[in-house]
């Protein structure tokens, strides 16, 4: 019996330590990409910072324009908030009707042009930071 207690006190302790460390990389990373956001902005002229933007507005009006077509039932899902945003995601995803999906297709090919766009205004040098920006994401994404 006491061996199982020190058993089950030794790996509360462990899970502990470990959780501990998972968030101080998360804090870590997230520091580290709002460094490299900051960099990455501060090397834009005042056309590509306007065009930056843009492309941030343009992704928060899809986003508006979305959320104004959803039904009582998929709001309740966004509003939950003790889901993970993965589950909300697919959830949705099997509610969508086929004008939302249609709505989400545009909405996707035109901030991949606009996204295009922006790209090609870039130099060498703002291109190796927004790689650098967007890899992150990507790292973050797939673990």
């Amino acid at each position: 019996m006491k061996k199982e207690m020190k058993q089950w006190l030794l790996i509360g302790i462990l899970s502990i330590f470990s959780i501990g460390g998972v968030m101080a990389q998360h804090a870590q990373h997230r520091e580290q990409r709002n460094e490299n956001r900051k960099e990455f902005v501060a090397s834009l002229d005042e056309n590509q910072k306007a065009a930056w933007e843009a492309l941030r507005e343009s992704r928060q009006t899809h986003r508006s324009a979305l959320e104004k077509t959803l039904n009582d039932e998929q709001r309740a899902i966004l509003k939950d908030g003790r889901g993970v945003r993965k589950r909300k995601r697919k959830e949705l995803k099997n509610l969508y009707t086929e004008d939302q999906k249609a709505m989400i297709k545009t909405h996707k090919e035109q901030q991949r042009l606009e996204k295009e766009e922006f790209e090609e205004t870039l130099n060498e040098q703002q291109l190796e930071l927004y790689d650098k920006l967007r890899s992150k994401n990507r790292k973050k994404n797939k673990s």
